[in-house]
């Protein structure tokens, strides 16, 4: 993960990022350990500066909160967003402080405390008026050239905002997977340029507070609460699973396509597969026609398809849900039903 490291691994206390010194290596990947900070869906988190500070630091700070923190392929969920206001309550300072502000620990580069209140803080460090050994912002220059060790201030500052909303315990997984390790590594490594959300951060902010956008993406990242670790299960009903109509009539079947509704999935069970396709095969003709479910509470029906024929007799359809295009969902069981038209002299 690190190709530079320092001799020392820091401890940091809650809320406080330092620098990551060796390589943490776990072999699965997982959502973060999450605890839902707000109870309000998509809730808007207003902020302004505590001081008047560098341009570098203002314009990297608020390109990450109000835009890179929300980007819709890295954090489709409806985790609380950021957004500057000169009323703002909440407050990012860039703070000349020794110790962190909110643990008190004398190796930091940056901090969150007030987790679920509107008066929530992100504490930045100064690492000229605080200085610690030789570290640096790269975003200052946009270069690590002058000093033996640089951080990027946009990889901080998309991490503290998972302590504000949802996060709890820093995560032992790969930079690849998650921004919320303990310890943050220095620019030129693994990880330490990013300025978004990884699959992990995402996959627990959808389980917190379930997806922005149901047609959205769902995150890489639930092999271990899944189906046999083929990705998350899902539902097919059809109804009628019978019906007759005379020769020349529609027939209509209805039914809801949806996310398994498992205790583990938390905010995902029961979720509309909003945009995916419901496909129909014929006896042994495969896909003779398809349609797309819609997005709709459950238990409601999300996709209806109409069927006829001008002949009269028996045909029996197979409904399906090819995951292969979503392949973090499971396809789900498929169902037959038979639509029966009778001759017209019947009718």
């Amino acid at each position: 993960m690190n190709r530079r490291t320092l001799a020392l691994l820091l401890s940091i206390g809650f809320g406080t990022l330092a620098v990551a010194m060796q390589p943490l290596r776990v072999a699965a990947h997982e959502p973060i350990e999450w605890s839902r900070k707000y109870s309000t869906d998509n809730k808007v988190l207003f902020w302004k500066y505590g001081g008047s500070y560098p341009s570098w630091v203002t314009v990297d700070a608020s390109d990450t909160l109000d835009v890179d923190w929300s980007n819709p392929a890295t954090n489709n969920s409806r985790a609380p967003s950021f957004d500057f206001s000169t009323s703002g309550i909440g407050r990012v300072y860039y703070s000349s402080s020794m110790t962190s502000p909110c643990s008190g620990n004398s190796v930091w580069l940056a901090c969150a405390k007030g987790g679920g209140t509107t008066g929530w803080e992100i504490h930045i460090r100064n690492l000229d008026g605080a200085p610690y050994g030789s570290w640096a912002w790269y975003d200052k220059t946009n270069s690590c050239a002058s000093r033996d060790v640089c951080f990027r201030l946009q990889r901080s500052l998309i991490h503290e905002p998972i302590h504000l909303t949802f996060g709890t315990n820093h995560s032992l997984q790969e930079q690849q997977n998650t921004v919320f390790t303990a310890n943050q590594p220095s620019y030129g490594n693994t990880g330490g340029s990013t300025t978004l959300l990884r699959r992990c951060d995402q996959a627990a902010a959808q389980l917190a507070y379930d997806l922005h956008d149901m047609a959205g993406r769902y995150a890489d990242c639930f092999d271990h609460i899944a189906n046999g670790g083929s990705g998350l299960k899902t539902d097919l009903t059809v109804a009628p699973s019978s019906i007759t109509v005379c020769q020349g009539a529609t027939a209509t079947v209805s039914g809801r396509l949806q996310v398994h509704e498992y205790a583990s999935y938390e905010e995902l069970g029961a979720n509309p597969l909003e945009a995916r396709t419901v496909s129909f095969d014929l006896g042994s003709t495969l896909n003779v026609t398809s349609t797309i479910a819609a997005d709709t509470v459950a238990p409601a029906t999300n996709w209806s398809k109409s069927f006829v024929n001008s002949s009269y007799g028996s045909r029996t359809y197979t409904a399906h849900f090819d995951a292969s295009l979503d392949p973090v969902l499971a396809p789900a069981p498929s169902r037959s039903f038979t639509i029966t038209w009778l001759p017209a002299n019947l009718c």
